[in-house]
């Protein structure tokens, strides 16, 4: 009875999700969910900023990418929704746009995911960064303009990277920089040059 007891809590040991299992990996944010986070940032700053204390104006807003950029789908569908949130009525559609109605353009500046290692270290220091400009209009006047620039950082373990990455987007792939031992070493050989002259100098005196 004894060993089956034994038995069966080691089986239960072995089945139970410890730390660095599918349990904390479920609870880690992907590259994509990190970028996400960025931006609603970005975009709940600039949006707040537009809005202010106006009401919405009575047609829909255009929406309208400046530039082409593999990331405006996650920025446009962000800024949709905190439109939304607010009250104001959303078009992407430029035909449904009433001449001389509200326009909401942005360009994406930056939006990317870095991670910076270190020599012995285990874990990833991970950094979403989204810049992002915004110009409101009326017609053809310019009635706000602004640039958002957010930053989302987190701490992952090393062997996670590539499983949190996204392959289908470049954007939120990992540039990860680690640091090599010639970073180390560069000093100790310019020091040790540096004292070989020194004492070469000072003996021939």
């Amino acid at each position: 009875m004894r060993h089956k007891v034994l038995a069966w809590l080691l089986a239960a040991a072995l089945l139970t999700p410890g730390r660095g299992g599918a349990a904390d990996l479920k609870a880690l944010p992907t590259n994509m969910d990190l970028l996400a986070e960025a931006v609603t940032l970005a975009v709940e700053e600039a949006v707040g900023q537009m809005t202010g204390a106006s009401a919405p104006p009575a047609g829909p807003v255009l929406l309208v990418a400046e530039t082409a950029h593999k990331g405006n789908w996650l920025v446009e569908h962000l800024l949709s929704e905190g439109l939304l949130r607010r009250g104001f009525r959303v078009t992407l559609d430029s035909t449904r746009a009433a001449a001389g109605g509200p326009r909401l353009s942005y360009r994406v500046h930056t939006l990317r995911v870095s991670g910076q290692a270190g020599l012995l270290s285990s874990h990833v220091s991970r950094r979403a960064e989204v810049v992002v400009s915004f110009r409101g209009s009326q017609g053809e006047t310019l009635v706000w303009q602004d640039e958002s620039s957010t930053t989302v950082q987190d701490r992952i373990p090393a062997s996670r990277v590539d499983v949190l990455k996204n392959k289908d987007h470049a954007f939120a792939q990992t540039e990860l920089q680690r640091q090599t031992w010639s970073r180390f070493a560069e000093p100790v050989v310019v020091s040790s040059v540096l004292g070989g002259l020194t004492y070469m100098f000072f003996s021939n005196r």
